[in-house]
């Protein structure tokens, strides 16, 4: 009698205005949320990431420096947009179509067909853009019909500090200016300004700066003896010694470290080798390839976008014109407040009073194509946007449908509770694990309520969490209960059996739904075929309100006597 009072006082209540999630969905997405409203039971199959995936081979950015996708685990931390964030998850999604997005820097990145883009039309002004989440289909096509795309960008990736050898001015000047033999090392400079600064910072050491001749100068031992500097001994570690102009490139320890060592690095490479046009253009020149990108990243990870052309140098020598086997790289470099990265004043004074002052740094992509077949990865983190930071600084992201179909059905008071569960160990049993009851089931709950935070605001769904309004419940402790009027959520439906599975759907109560979320890919139970998932197609064919969708007299729901009876019939 209680029961039924509740559904007919829930019936009485006026639904919500429609809530404003954070996320937008786009239309495939949208298109499953309508089937989920419409049917009481639906299996979600492939929701672990639905193809939002990445090459193994793509480059994520974690506080210690870059990681490849595929050596990702779980705990551990990667950059997004406002530091580190924890991996919840990691999903194989074995090989798929790739496809290369190519940004207007010429930057580019990797992804499935599916995977997610936060992205706003390149026509929005940058303070009132509409941001929304779309696809790598969703761009290629709307490319097509000439609609481009915004990426969001960082102002800053947070690396770990770790202590370098070499002061990173003295080491940017010695890259830009340097000869870097086996057993000597010499720059050359007409600033004094530059000179100035590499005397003081060598000045508690044992080396110092000595004439050579007109703008050439070498880095000696203070004490005369066979013992190399501690400078020369630090390139030796950092493999920079016999590096000719094209071969030379910055050290990970000093692309990868705080800010401020990234960017007193720059200002020597910058008062060395950068230019500064008239109008306070910011380039960089050099002939080696892999400094080109080395320069390019570090300039990136602080925020600033990054073009460059190439060609190959003219030059006269004794009387002859002849060009350069070895190509020159020019980048230009449009990053606020650039006027940080140079110390010496004229190059200083061109920077502040810039012609063009910086309107937008976002990347705009320009064109999606398809480059092969690869196996691919996605992963979830825990932050409320959901973003990760992937080459050359890109930002990328991944999404649950069913929990925004949940959330919906809970704020238009279509559903009085939100029921979570999923299995844990093998044994199910959590008893003796530290904690209450949603201390010991966060660890594996911990994918699901990342989504939920980043489609609506975190301290509401703790909130709901408290006042039992969303419950979580251990797999082992559904059986006996039924939820009327609920959203149960069951998560990685793919490692319950079919006694399992048969179970769990006669858990659903009257004015209820139950979302199952699985990958028929990623089954950890020891005989594949003991998964319940793959009746689901059987239960479709015979059971009107049950459905599958690819992204691709009791309290019972009316429907489970007729899935109960499905089960039946095929075990006997």
């Amino acid at each position: 009698m209680e029961v039924q009072q509740k559904i007919s006082n829930l019936n009485k209540r006026k639904p919500k205005s429609p809530v404003k999630f954070k996320i937008e969905l786009n239309e495939e997405q949208k298109a499953a949320k309508t089937i989920i409203y419409e049917n009481p039971v639906i299996l979600l199959k492939g929701m672990a990431g639905s193809g939002k995936a990445q090459p193994l081979s793509s480059i994520v950015y974690t506080p210690s420096g870059p990681k490849k996708m595929g050596e990702l685990v779980i705990g551990e931390q990667v950059l997004g947009l406002d530091g580190p964030v924890k991996v919840l998850g990691v999903y194989p999604q074995g090989k798929e179509d790739v496809y290369e997005i190519t940004c207007s820097d010429k930057s580019t990145v990797k992804a499935s067909l599916d995977h997610l883009w936060t992205v706003c039309k390149k026509s929005d002004l940058v303070e009132k853009a509409k941001w929304k989440t779309v696809t790598t289909q969703d761009l290629l096509s709307e490319l097509e019909k000439g609609v481009e795309y915004r990426l969001p960008r960082i102002t800053l990736a947070n690396f770990d500090s770790k202590e370098v050898p070499i002061d990173p001015y003295l080491l940017g000047i010695l890259i830009a200016e340097g000869h870097i033999r086996e057993d000597s090392v010499s720059f050359s400079t007409s600033d004094t300004v530059v000179l100035s600064s590499i005397e003081n910072i060598l000045a508690n050491t044992d080396s110092t700066v000595r004439h050579i001749l007109n703008y050439d100068y070498s880095i000696k031992k203070r004490q005369r003896d066979n013992k190399p500097t501690s400078i020369m001994i630090a390139l030796r570690d950092l493999e920079l010694t016999g590096k000719l102009s094209y071969d030379k490139f910055i050290p990970d320890i000093y692309k990868y470290n705080t800010e401020k060592v990234r960017v007193k690095l720059l200002q020597g490479l910058i008062d060395g080798d950068g230019y500064v046009t008239k109008k306070g253009r910011l380039l960089y020149g050099t002939s080696s390839e892999v400094l080109a990108k080395d320069v390019t990243e570090v300039f990136q990870s602080l925020g600033g976008r990054v073009t460059s052309c190439s060609y190959f140098p003219k030059y006269r020598y004794k009387g002859e014109h002849l060009t350069s086997i070895h190509l020159h790289y020019e980048l230009s470099i449009t990053i606020e407040d650039s006027e940080r990265f140079a110390t010496i004043p004229r190059k200083y004074h061109r920077l502040v009073n810039k012609e063009n002052k910086v309107k937008y740094l976002s990347r705009i992509i320009k064109k999606v194509e398809k480059v092969g077949y690869e196996e691919t990865q996605c992963i979830k983190v825990d932050a409320k946007d959901s973003l990760y930071l992937t080459n050359s600084f890109i930002v990328t992201h991944n999404t649950l449908v069913a929990c925004q179909a949940a959330l919906d059905l809970f704020f238009k008071r279509e559903v009085e509770k939100i029921i979570i569960t999923r299995p844990t160990v093998a044994k199910e049993d959590i008893g003796f694990l530290p904690g209450d009851m949603k201390e010991k089931m966060d660890p594996w709950l911990a994918p699901v309520y990342a989504n939920l935070y980043m489609l609506y605001n975190k301290e509401a769904i703790d909130k709901m969490v408290t006042e039992g309004t969303i419950e979580i419940v251990p797999f082992a402790f559904m059986r006996g209960r039924t939820f009327p009027n609920a959203v149960v959520l069951v998560d990685e439906c793919q490692n319950i059996t079919h006694t399992q599975t048969e179970m769990m759907l006669g858990r659903l109560g009257k004015g209820g739904k139950m979302i199952f979320c699985g990958d028929l890919a990623q089954i950890d139970l020891k005989n594949k075929k003991d998964s319940g998932i793959s009746f689901f197609l059987r239960l479709e064919e015979h059971v009107p309100g049950v459905r599958i969708l690819s992204l691709k007299t009791n309290h019972r729901h009316e429907v489970v006597e007729s899935i109960l009876s499905v089960y039946s019939d095929y075990r006997d």
